[in-house]
């Protein structure tokens, strides 16, 4: 199975496992029980800036990984009023 790029088209109940995160991303995200791309789109940043080796700049920036599935927190960066 290939993954696909991580994009706000990727439909909520697609399995993390399906998109291409980098490893150190997706292995964060199963050890905190995420397992699809709406759940990672309903998680809180600070919930996610607390998993261990999750980099600020996969959750804040407006290229990081996670902000390229968003269309989720209304493009919020945490931090930001």
């Amino acid at each position: 199975m290939s993954e696909l790029e991580p994009t706000p088209q990727l439909p909520d109940n697609m399995a993390i496992r399906e998109v291409r995160f980098p490893t150190r991303i997706k292995d964060a995200l199963f050890a905190a029980g995420l397992k699809t791309v709406a759940e990672v789109r309903e998680i809180s940043d600070e919930a996610l800036l607390r998993l261990p080796d999750f980099a600020k700049a996969s959750v804040c920036s407006p290229s990081g990984p996670l902000r390229q599935i968003e269309g989720l927190h209304g493009g919020r960066i945490s931090g930001s009023s």
